[in-house]
């Protein structure tokens, strides 16, 4: 059974209040998921990019609503199995005084990307 535009389900959870829909196991528009604490793990484990992850948690926002994410925080994303489309904007913060390419080298399950320099990276 999956969401058709109510809340969440399972162990998902949404930015209502109120316990997710009984017999819930998918959310048609997609799911942020990620893994509580991981970001004080080190970097994200190699595998497949939408594999699960052991310890995830599954993110149901509703439009409008905002996740906040340590970048280092083991996550991912399910299909959007909708028509619709779905954003996310990814902004980054570093506190001042930091060296200016922390934050700007994306890690994932199959490797790192350096964003200011567009180009692949290796992992820190």
């Amino acid at each position: 059974m999956t969401d058709n535009g109510n809340l969440g389900g399972a162990n998902c959870i949404s930015s209502l209040a109120g316990p997710c829909a009984a017999g819930t196991t998918a959310c048609q528009a997609g799911a942020l998921v990620c893994v509580p604490g991981s970001h004080r793990s080190g970097p994200i484990p190699p595998g497949e990019p939408h594999g699960e992850l052991p310890g995830e948690l599954h993110l149901a926002p509703t439009a409008g609503s905002v996740v906040l994410v340590h970048s280092r925080c083991f996550h991912r994303v399910t299909a959007n199995r909708t028509a619709n489309q779905r954003f996310s904007v990814n902004f980054r913060a570093r506190p001042a005084g930091a060296a200016a390419e922390l934050g700007g080298i994306g890690v994932f399950r199959t490797g790192a990307y350096d964003f200011a320099m567009d180009r692949p990276a290796m992992a820190s």
